[in-house]
């Protein structure tokens, strides 16, 4: 589980790093050392869904506040 979190946090900052929007995220290959995850594609949507976003603002901080 350690190195799916790991790979997680990686395609999250990377993908933050590019601007890639939510969408994109979900679609990501998994790969596959982790085919054994069950439902590793729900997973992957739930976890873009609820910790993405902070990916995003950490990465993109406002021109003003």
């Amino acid at each position: 589980m350690r190195d799916y979190l790991g790979w997680l946090d990686q395609l999250f900052r990377q993908a933050a790093a590019n601007g890639d929007d939510m969408n994109r995220v979900m679609r990501s290959p998994i790969p596959d050392r982790f085919a054994d995850i069950r439902l590793a594609d729900y997973e992957l949507a739930r976890s873009v869904f609820h910790l993405y976003p902070a990916y995003e603002r950490a990465y993109w901080q406002p021109l003003s506040e």
